[in-house]
């Protein structure tokens, strides 16, 4: 396959449908066409592909705006064969707080759960989860804004 950029983003994305389907990351799927087709894919053309087929587009609107109080609508998460068993991953950003430099900042992170909750909810989770095995001493949660939710086929709601 030739290494240029067209080509290997127009294979990837022949392919993506699958290997999001079947739970890839979009690193694993990088990392396959670096492996196999020594092709280069820009990082974050490849998230933008990833968050198209895996359907994280199609209701980041709708799962962004929606209510923090109340559980989210079925219809928006995306079906799809996690690699963890869990029934949910959630994708967002976090906005944190740096206590040793005093500044904010934002980050994406992801979550498994089998916990179907408000969005409120996840956040509490989130935040109690990082707490427990001390991730990053010295960063608060402020808030997270949830923008995807991925359901495990397979897993009840």
């Amino acid at each position: 396959m030739p290494s240029s950029y067209g080509p290997v983003r127009a294979y990837a994305r022949l392919q993506m449908g699958r290997w999001a389907k079947a739970g890839w990351s979009a690193g694993k799927i990088r990392r396959r066409l670096q492996e196999r087709y020594g092709a280069a894919y820009r990082w974050t053309v490849l998230l933008s592909d990833y968050r198209e087929f895996t359907g994280m587009v199609r209701y980041q609107k709708q799962v962004t705006e929606y209510s923090g109080i109340k559980a989210l609508p079925r219809t928006w998460m995306e079906e799809i064969a996690l690699r963890q068993a869990r029934k949910y991953r959630l994708i967002g950003q976090a906005t944190y707080y740096d206590t040793e430099t005093g500044k904010e900042f934002k980050k994406y992170v992801s979550m498994y759960t089998d916990d179907r909750m408000s969005k409120d909810g996840w956040t509490s989770q989130f935040s109690d989860m990082k707490r427990i095995y001390k991730y990053q001493e010295g960063w608060n949660i402020l808030d997270i804004d949830w923008q995807a939710i991925q359901h495990n086929k397979g897993y009840d709601y």
